[in-house]
Parts: structure tokens; C-alpha cells; sequence
């Protein structure tokens, strides 16, 4: 089964966008090359909500947040971002989003408590509003005993932490997080999810998060609608919940084999096994999940593991999550890396 949930949308009155705080209608960004990063692609985030962008690489969600932020015109399309024509006017769109690359981060050979002072007043703070914000933060997001290291010597975890923190200075309505927890530790991620769930405290005012991940198991958690790209249109947009109904009685097997034994072989009559009972994603070497109905799940475990009897290190039995729609819909396993 392949899930091809999308939506259509009708025309939108200008009330009804000014409720919205993206409003993307048929886009579509072709480059030079011809290649098609966008193709009519559609989709609508209400204000104040926690929205996911999920994709294999290449599936052209950067270009799509760089064209919603006024940073790259469109071949085709609208864009309104909190009711502004992003088209035809980007520099008021500007002030009202703060944006966090997945690379090039910006005021890299300045110490950290600057750079987030930088921005503040870039962003129309005065110094006694930037400097309040900027020393907030710093203890928010754990960095005070970082504070005058230069961004550019900052490891790869604490690079992301203090861009994030760029990326909340000022008054945003829009927050856009591209790949916000790459290389943080257990700890720092947890704290990077809680600092998104806390936005609307934070700011005191509705403030929508466009988040780009590929962390899917942890965004599940927070996201509130998310939508899967795929070749540039969007696959799959609903609540993780509508998403997950969209597989139906379906339950996910994890199996993995003990790696003394892992052959060619022995991987090949793993494979043929699993397909007997339902559709196999191998993830890893010697790791396959396997899906399988609801319905006699007892005793499609136990014919597995007795067609298997001696090869499997371990197994684990849990209901659809949102990297499975991401399987369905795309039809591989979610990659760390974006496309640039």
C-alpha cells in the first residue's frame, strides 16, 4: 500500500488568509538546469501551530522555506506570509520571520553574546531590549559559559544551539527551524524541543514554527500538522494522527539478526521470510521492519520467529508512527542530511 494523502484547496478570501500565517498556493520554482524544486505545490499552516516538513533529500523543502521567507522567487505561485504577498513585497517579510539554516550560519566570526545582540537590533530592538533578550536566551539555551567563544569554534552541537538563538532574537510571528537538533547530544535536544513547545509563553503572542527534521520519532511529539514533500509536491498533509489512521490495521515488526550469522545468504532468506507475512523495510544491515495486520499479529510474530529460530538478536512489536506514513508515502527510510 502507498499513502497518497494530499488536499485541494479553493480559492482564499482575504479574511479567511489573514487567519493563516502561510498560505501557498501552486507553486512552483524551476531553476536554470531544469530542474524542478516545487512543482504546484500547496499548502496552508494556521497561525500559532507547530508545523512539520518532512522529505527525502532533494525533495525540495529548503527551496520551499527559502521562497516563504522572501529569500528566493518562484517561478509560479503565491506566497502570503501573515496576509503579506511575499512575492511582491519580501522585505516585509523579513522583520516578522526568524530563520535557522541548516548551514551557513550568519556572524560566525563574532562571540556568541554578540551575535545575538547583532541580530536583536538588526531586528529594530533597541540596546537595553536586545541586551535583555540576548542575556535571557543565553541562560534559556544553556550557552552563558559559552558566551564568548566565537561561533566558528562552537562544536557542531553548541553551533546549532547558538543559531536557534539568532533565529528567536527580535518579535517573530514566524519561526522556521531547518534540521534545529542535527548533532546535539540527548540532553540539548530535549531542552531544543522544550524551547519550541514554550513559543507562544515565550513571545506572548500566537507564533507559528515551520520545522524541518528528520527526526521524526521526536518531532512526532510536537508537531501539531505536518506535511511529507516528495519530488517537489506535497505527498501527505494532516494531523500525525490522520496521517497514522491513512495505514490502517496495520502493526510494525522490527526484526533484527544476530550479526555472527548475518551473510549474503542468510540476509536474502530473512528477506524472502518477511515478505511472506507483509511489506519489508530493511532499514540497516540485519535490522528489517515488516508490516503486518493487527489481526493475528500473535500469531504472525510467532511464525516468524520460528522461521527464524537461531538468526534474531532481538524483535520489538509497536503501532504505526509518522517515519512509517514517511515510508509509505516516499517509499525509503528518512536520511539525516537535507539537501542544500
Amino acid at each position: 500500500m502507498r499513502l497518497t494523502t494530499t488536499t485541494s484547496y479553493s480559492s482564499t478570501t482575504d479574511s479567511e488568509r489573514s487567519a493563516l500565517a502561510i498560505d501557498v498556493r501552486n507553486l512552483t520554482k524551476k531553476y536554470k538546469n531544469g530542474k524542478v524544486a516545487n512543482d504546484h505545490l500547496s499548502l496552508q499552516v494556521d497561525r500559532g501551530t507547530i508545523f512539520g516538513l518532512l522529505g527525502p533529500n532533494g525533495a525540495g523543502k529548503t527551496t520551499l522555506v527559502l521562497q516563504i521567507l522572501g529569500l528566493l522567487a518562484p517561478t509560479s505561485g503565491s506566497i502570503y506570509v501573515e496576509g503579506i504577498d511575499v512575492i511582491s513585497n519580501p522585505e516585509k517579510v523579513k522583520p516578522l520571520a526568524g530563520y535557522m539554516p541548516q548551514t551557513r550560519i550568519a556572524m560566525r566570526n563574532l562571540e556568541v553574546d554578540r551575535a545575538l545582540y547583532i541580530t536583536g537590533r538588526l531586528r529594530g530592538q533597541s540596546h537595553e531590549q536586545a541586551r535583555k533578550q540576548s542575556e535571557g536566551l543565553l541562560e534559556m539555551l544553556d550557552l552563558t559559559e559559552h558566551r564568548k567563544q566565537f561561533i566558528d569554534r562552537l562544536s557542531g552541537g553548541l553551533l546549532r544551539v547558538a543559531a536557534m538563538g539568532m533565529a528567536l532574537m527580535g518579535d517573530p510571528h514566524l519561526v522556521v527551524l531547518d534540521e534545529p537538533t542535527n548533532e546535539l547530544d540527548p540532553v540539548r535536544r530535549r531542552m531544543v524541543w522544550d524551547v519550541i513547545l514554550g513559543l507562544q509563553d515565550y513571545y506572548k503572542h500566537p507564533v507559528t514554527c515551520l520545522l524541518v527534521t528528520h527526526n521524526v520519532l521526536e518531532a512526532e511529539r510536537i508537531v501539531e500538522r505536518v506535511a511529507i514533500i516528495d519530488k517537489g509536491k506535497v505527498a501527505a498533509i494532516g494531523t500525525p494522527g490522520e496521517l497514522k489512521s491513512q495505514l490502517g490495521d496495520e502493526v510494525r515488526l522490527e526484526v533484527v539478526i544476530k550479526p555472527d550469522v548475518l551473510t549474503e545468504e542468510i540476509a536474502l532468506k530473512v528477506e524472502e521470510t518477511l515478505h511472506d507475512f507483509g511489506r519489508v523495510i530493511p532499514f540497516r544491515q540485519g535490522q528489517y521492519a515488516v508490516f503486518v495486520p493487527r489481526v493475528g499479529v500473535g500469531s504472525a510474530t510467532d511464525k516468524i520467529l520460528g522461521a527464524l529460530d537461531g538468526l534474531v538478536d532481538d524483535f520489538r512489536l509497536s503501532p504505526p508512527s509518522l517515519e512509517d506514513v514517511y515510508i509509505h508515502v516516499t517509499g525509503s527510510k528518512i536520511e539525516l542530511e537535507d539537501e542544500q
